[in-house]
C-alpha cells in the first residue's frame, strides 16, 4: 500500500506541475498529499478507478501558462503552428511605419532646405524674367531683368528671399517701360536704375525706401510726378537730372540730404517745398529748373558745398540755383538762425530777399553774383554777416 501511495503521489504532482506554475504545483502537490481525503484517492487508484476532479483540475490554463507550455513543446520537437497575424494589425502596423518614414523625410527635407537657405550667401539664381543674388538667409538682390512688358510690379519676395535692393541699371534704358510699383521691402534702388527709360511715366515706390541711388531717374523724360516715401532720407546725385516733364515732387518728412545735380533740368517743376530735415544740399542741385518760381528754406538747413582754393578765394561755390530764371525771390523763415555759406551764390535772377530777426548769421558767398538782387530786407537781430556775402551784387 506504501507503494501505491508513492506512485500515486508522483503522477499527481506530474500531472500539476503540467497544468501549473512550478511554485503553485509543488504547494498543491503538498496540500494533496497531506489531505485528510489522500487515503480514500489511493484506495481509489489502486481499486481501478479514477479520482474525482478538483475545481482546480478543470480551470483553463491562464493565456500566459498556455504559452509557456507551448513553448515547452515546442522546444521538445513538437511541431507548431504560428498564428497568423491580424489583417488589420498588419495595417496598422504598416500606416504607423510610413508615416514615421513620411515624418522622418520631411523633417530631413525641412533641415535640408533651412541649411540650404542659411548658407545660400552670394548664390546666383533665375526668377521668371529676374535674376537675382542671395544676401543672407533672408534678403536678396534683384540684379537684373529680361522682361519686355509696359507695367512692372516687383515682386516683394523670390523663392523666399524678401527683396531688399535692387542693383544697378537693373532697368536701364528699358524704354518700353510705363509703369513700375516697387515693395515695400525694397530700402535702396542701386545708380542709373531707372536712366534712360523714355517713357516712364509713373513710379510707386515702397514704404522701406531709405535711400535713391545717383542717377536712378537719370533721363526719365516722361516722368511727370513722384512722391518719396517718409522713410527716404537720401536722394543720388543727379536722381532726377533731365526729367523735362517732372512737375510734382512729395519730398516726404525724413529727407536728410540732397545730392549735387539731384534735380539738374527739371524744367517743368514751378514749385518745391522741401521738409525742414534737410540739413544738406549739394552743388547746382537745381540747376536750370527753369520753371521754378518757388522754394522754401529749410529750417534745418545747415551745409551749401564750397570749396577755396589756396588763396582763399572761391574755387566753386554752391550755385545751388544757377539758372533758375523764375526764382525771384526768397522768404527765409523766423526760426533760422544761418544763412549757410554759398546758400543762394550765382543765384544770378533773383531780385528780392527777405531775412527775419531770427537769423544772427550770413554766411560767406551767401548771396555772392546775385547780379539782379535788387532789395534786401533784414530785420533786427543780425550780428554778422560773412566773407563776400553780397558781392557782385551789382543791381
Amino acid at each position: 500500500m506504501d507503494t501505491v501511495k508513492r506512485i500515486v503521489s508522483l503522477l499527481l504532482t506530474a500531472a500539476i506541475l503540467i497544468t501549473s506554475s512550478p511554485v503553485s504545483a509543488f504547494a498543491t502537490a503538498a496540500d494533496f498529499s497531506s489531505s485528510a481525503d489522500t487515503e480514500a484517492v489511493y484506495e481509489q487508484i489502486a481499486d481501478g478507478e479514477n479520482p474525482p476532479l478538483t475545481e482546480q483540475d478543470t480551470a483553463p490554463p491562464a493565456a500566459e501558462e498556455e504559452k509557456s507550455d507551448t513553448a515547452d513543446e515546442t522546444q521538445a520537437g513538437d511541431p507548431q503552428t504560428t498564428p497568423a497575424p491580424s489583417p488589420s494589425a498588419d495595417a496598422e502596423n504598416a500606416d504607423t511605419d510610413k508615416e514615421t518614414t513620411t515624418e522622418d523625410l520631411s523633417a530631413t527635407g525641412e533641415n535640408k532646405a533651412d541649411s540650404a537657405h542659411n548658407s545660400a550667401a552670394g548664390t546666383k539664381s533665375v526668377w521668371g524674367d529676374f535674376s537675382y543674388t542671395v544676401l543672407d538667409g533672408t534678403f536678396c538682390e534683384i540684379t537684373s531683368w529680361s522682361g519686355s512688358s509696359t507695367e512692372l510690379t516687383v515682386p516683394a519676395q523670390i523663392d523666399g528671399y524678401v527683396v531688399q535692393r535692387i542693383a544697378s541699371r537693373t532697368f536701364a534704358d528699358k524704354t518700353s517701360l510705363t509703369k513700375v510699383v516697387l515693395p515695400d521691402s525694397l530700402e535702396t534702388i542701386g545708380s542709373e536704375l531707372f536712366i534712360g527709360c523714355t517713357s516712364l511715366k509713373t513710379v510707386t515706390l515702397g514704404k522701406g525706401f531709405t535711400d535713391i541711388g545717383s542717377s536712378a531717374f537719370s533721363g526719365c523724360t516722361s516722368l511727370s510726378s513722384i512722391a518719396l516715401p517718409d522713410n527716404t532720407k537720401n536722394i543720388g546725385s543727379y536722381a532726377f537730372s533731365g526729367c523735362t516733364s517732372l512737375s510734382d515732387i512729395s519730398f516726404g518728412d525724413s529727407i536728410v540730404s540732397i545730392g549735387r545735380n539731384a534735380f539738374d533740368g527739371c524744367t517743368a517743376l514751378t514749385s518745391v517745398e522741401l521738409p525742414d530735415s534737410v540739413t544738406s544740399i549739394g552743388f547746382e542741385a537745381f540747376k536750370n529748373c527753369t520753371g521754378l518760381s518757388e522754394i522754401n528754406f529749410p529750417l534745418s538747413w545747415a551745409e551749401a558745398p564750397s570749396r577755396h582754393n589756396s588763396y582763399g578765394g572761391p574755387d566753386y561755390q554752391g550755385q545751388i540755383f544757377t539758372g533758375c530764371t523764375n526764382l525771384k525771390k526768397i522768404t527765409v523763415p523766423a526760426g533760422v538762425t544761418k544763412i549757410p555759406d554759398c546758400a543762394f551764390s550765382y543765384c544770378s535772377y533773383l531780385e528780392e530777399v527777405v531775412i527775419p530777426s531770427t537769423v544772427e548769421t550770413i554766411g560767406s558767398y551767401a548771396f555772392y553774383g546775385c547780379s539782379n538782387l535788387k532789395t534786401v530786407t533784414i530785420a533786427e537781430g543780425l550780428e554778422a554777416i560773412g566773407y563776400a556775402a553780397f558781392q557782385y551784387c551789382s543791381a
